[in-house]
């Protein structure tokens, strides 16, 4: 899965967690009216749809978009896919 792909993928669960309809790098999860239980929804669609370890307290943790898009490409490539730039 490329990064592009892993962005999309990403952002469509995001802005379904969120009920937006694009997602912002900057965007803060909770100022974009996330809350405890949609994080851990958010997590475990993460951890469903791309294989890995996912916990909702790093979504808390971490909040903003892009920041929570960099660790799940981290966590990619720590389980041997990494997101390729092609």
């Amino acid at each position: 899965m490329n990064e592009a792909d892993v962005r999309k993928a990403f952002s469509e669960m995001w802005c379904e967690s969120l009920g937006c309809t694009t997602m912002e790098d900057d965007s803060d999860f909770f100022e974009s009216g996330g809350t405890s239980i949609t994080a851990v929804y958010l997590a475990a669609v993460v951890q469903e749809r791309f294989g890995i370890e996912f916990d909702a307290l790093e979504v808390v943790l971490k909040r903003r978009a892009q920041d929570v898009l960099g660790l799940v490409s981290e966590r990619l490539g720590q389980a041997g896919e990494a997101p390729s730039s092609t």
